[in-house]
């Protein structure tokens, strides 16, 4: 008798739970707006980041305005990244690496190969800025193999 009357309770609860989600649902998506908000004053940039015509699938954005402000975003395996920055210029670096680094057996380190020219990784010596603005369209951040890119200029 008593596995009889789990079953049904079993059931009853799972009917009730269906009733009450439907009635929930549009107060959760109310609750919670339509996604991340952007804090005010600050502006999404969102792109792709490119190697050797293919999407970089790995690795780290580094932006830095000139006020001194940082910011980073993570490379997606698709080369996306996004995140949110206050308008202006900003200086961008790249660093993309295979693996991790790591201490060898003595205690010595060892960098991870990088997969970019490694002049990419540092804002001095990346070539890269944009102009963030609102309402800008997918930033797309195009890499070649230009081993001594030229600084930017302020």
């Amino acid at each position: 008798m008593t596995s009889s009357l789990k079953q049904p309770l079993a059931v009853s609860v799972a009917r009730s739970n269906l009733v009450v989600l439907p009635g929930l649902l549009p107060c959760l998506l109310l609750a919670s707006g339509c996604g991340p908000r952007v804090p005010a004053g600050f502006v999404v940039v969102a792109g792709t980041v490119t190697y050797e015509a293919a999407p970089l699938t790995t690795g780290t954005i580094l932006f830095s305005a000139e006020s001194g402000a940082a910011a980073s975003a993570q490379i997606d395996p698709y080369g996306r990244f996004r995140t949110t920055l206050r308008p202006g210029r900003v200086v961008i670096a790249v660093r993309a690496k295979e693996g991790v680094d790591r201490l060898d057996e003595k205690g010595n380190y060892i960098a991870a190969k990088s997969v970019i020219p490694e002049t990419l990784g540092d804002t001095k010596t990346s070539g890269l800025s944009i102009d963030v603005a609102a309402g800008m369209k997918p930033v797309n951040i195009v890499l070649d193999q230009q081993a001594d890119p030229q600084p930017v200029r302020k």
